[in-house]
């Protein structure tokens, strides 16, 4: 029987809203400029529960790094 394959994930997901560089930045304004989270959703037009699991590393563990500018 074959081994069941995994889905797709982060901004090659089909809903994604969030390129994986928009992620990278999210994080550069919460550790680097220290924005809080609702400013952060407010700027990037998302909900304050998907910007705390992004920043948290609960969503997109994977997206390390500092975004390029």
């Amino acid at each position: 029987m074959p081994e069941p394959t995994r889905g797709v994930s982060g901004e090659r997901h089909y809903r994604a809203k969030l390129t994986d560089d928009d992620v990278r930045r999210m994080r550069d304004d919460y550790e680097l400029a220290k924005l809080t989270m609702r400013a952060i959703a407010a700027k990037w037009s998302t909900s304050f529960h998907t910007v705390r699991h992004l920043l948290r590393y609960e969503r997109r563990a994977f997206t390390r790094g500092v975004a390029d500018d």
